[in-house]
């Protein structure tokens, strides 16, 4: 009985670990992402403002 709940909470710690390391590298390639377009959401916003005071 001890083993097989064992094996079952290791294999639920195996799950969950992947889980949390896909989700943090997740976040961390859309932070990328967001830091990159950065720069170009202010170009966008300078050039908006530009057109709707012309």
């Amino acid at each position: 009985m001890l083993p097989a709940v064992l094996v079952l909470l290791a294999l639920l710690g195996l799950v969950f670990g992947l889980f949390i390391s896909f989700f943090v590298k997740i976040s961390r390639k859309e932070a990328a992402l967001n830091n990159e377009n950065s720069p170009l959401q202010a170009e966008k916003t300078e050039e908006s403002n530009v057109e709707l005071n012309v």
